[in-house]
């Protein structure tokens, strides 16, 4: 069997996998737009590695910026610290988040600005609440052109349908032209339509998030999971982040009053 038949089976089996989570919850009671949500959450929880936990909910940072609800949270699951969990509603410190992924039922102009902004402003928020590394050995990551002492936060958009991807592409392209890479949005995925990537014309392969060196390309794709799997796979087996520093979240709690000089 050559490689090509064997990623068209593996494309073929991630399509029924997500046909077959989508009718099993389609039976819950849930509202329209949380069943997508939980479609999407189900997929993620059974390909992506063990070490990677995912939610939805709130994120937070040690300097006050708080979020607003998040679709799917992608988070360091051994030791991120869950700072709220009431009914599955979770809140978590910005220093245990790999990632955020919004899901939307139909993408257009509208939808697009609306995950923009929410993604871009939680990749902004600030990643200090760590204890310093000690050692010979200083781990770092390497993405949008830049070392990181920590995984920087990314971002992608869901989609169950979609208008032209071309014009969503070219809607992206205005949107975030002027902004720094790493508060970009990292790729867009259409179900049974197609995606916008990252695409390094020098050598002519799909990065997983913006550098200087790629341009957003859009993809026609009659099944974009194969390489959404891919491409998220790669990219959190990579993850990993310093040792989170609690009381930075703390510095203006009041435990009490001291019962002695």
């Amino acid at each position: 069997m050559d490689l090509q038949t064997i990623l068209k089976s593996i494309a073929e089996k991630l399509a029924i996998d997500f046909k077959y989570m989508s009718s099993e919850i389609e039976h819950r009671a849930s509202k329209g737009r949380v069943r997508e949500i939980e479609i999407v959450e189900q997929f993620l929880r059974k390909y992506l590695p063990t070490t990677i936990g995912i939610s939805h909910g709130e994120i937070i940072a040690s300097t006050g910026e708080t979020s607003n609800e998040c679709d799917i949270i992608i988070y360091e699951s051994h030791t991120c610290p869950i700072l709220l969990d009431k009914s599955g509603y979770q809140i978590f410190p910005v220093e245990s988040i790999y990632g955020i992924l919004e899901v939307k039922s139909l993408l257009n102009n509208t939808e697009l600005e609306d995950a923009f902004a929410k993604i871009s402003r939680v990749k902004k928020f600030p990643k200090i609440a760590f204890e310093p590394q000690a050692g010979a050995i200083i781990n770092t990551t390497n993405l949008y052109d830049k070392e990181w002492a920590y995984f920087p936060t990314v971002g992608f958009i869901f989609a169950y349908d979609s208008i032209d991807i071309i014009n969503l592409r070219n809607r992206l392209d205005e949107l975030q032209k002027d902004l720094p890479f790493n508060e970009r949005i990292d790729s867009v995925w259409v179900l049974n339509k197609g995606m916008i990537v990252n695409w390094d014309e020098s050598a002519k392969k799909v990065n997983h998030t913006p550098t200087s060196k790629t341009r957003l390309r859009a993809v026609g794709s009659e099944n974009p999971l194969l390489l959404m799997t891919i491409h998220l796979q790669q990219l959190f087996q990579a993850g990993w982040m310093p040792k989170f520093k609690i009381q930075e979240y703390l510095q203006d709690v009041n435990y009490g009053n001291f019962l002695e000089p």
